[in-house]
């Protein structure tokens, strides 16, 4: 939980993995990111990894500005969390969408996915296809499942969604492999990375400007 309330989105909670959309106000996932590190078990650790791409709806990956504006931006991150799921070994920015015009969620929606394992065979299949690919899928797929518990018209129907949806809605959750590959390939941000890009304003020599500018 976060209390940036106007964070939505879907997260898929594997035993010891998890994948997560955000979808808020740029300023607000820069927030959120901060309190995610500060809840790293390990945020000295962080596994070096870098970054690229850029979407306009639910895509590849983010790059809010750190400024509110009225349109909303997409977040997706990976990692490694160790019971309760408070604090988090290692925590990667998958990919992010800037300029979505409409939220895909309005609520907050966790799907419960911890008995289920994945087999080699699964795993091997999943990892024939372009990683890119894959988060892409992935993210498409959360944001229905999102999507679909939102016409669910109380709690506990969406509670019943929430732990049950590992067996009626299968096919729509992102392979476990999918984190590990990300946590371990070179196109996704560390959190010190992420807020490095996205959290500081840019130097700027104002004087050395302004001699370009006379020549």
């Amino acid at each position: 939980q976060t209390s940036f309330m106007s964070i939505s989105g879907v997260c898929v909670e594997f035993a010891t993995r998890f994948i997560a959309v955000f979808e808020s106000e740029p300023l607000h996932l820069v927030e959120l990111v901060k309190e995610l590190r500060g809840r790293l078990a390990k945020p000295n650790v962080e596994a070096k990894t870098a970054p690229k791409g850029k979407n306009s709806s639910v895509d590849t990956a983010h790059a809010p500005a750190p400024t509110v504006s009225s349109s909303h931006s997409n977040a997706t991150a990976g990692g490694a969390s160790s019971p309760p799921s408070t604090s988090f070994n290692n925590l990667h920015i998958i990919y992010q969408v800037d300029d979505i015009a409409t939220r895909g969620t309005a609520l907050w929606t966790h799907l419960d996915a911890t008995s289920v394992t994945e087999s080699k065979a699964a795993a091997a299949g999943a990892a024939a296809t372009p990683l890119n690919d894959q988060v892409v899928k992935a993210v498409h797929n959360m944001l229905a499942l999102g999507a679909h518990s939102q016409t669910l018209s109380s709690k506990a129907m969406r509670e019943q969604f929430s732990t049950g949806a590992a067996t009626t809605h299968a096919k729509l959750l992102p392979p476990q492999s999918i984190v590990e590959a990300c946590i371990k390939s070179d196109l996704c941000l560390t959190l010190a990375e992420y807020l490095k890009i996205f959290a500081m304003l840019p130097t700027v020599d104002r004087d050395k400007e302004l001699r370009s500018e006379e020549r």
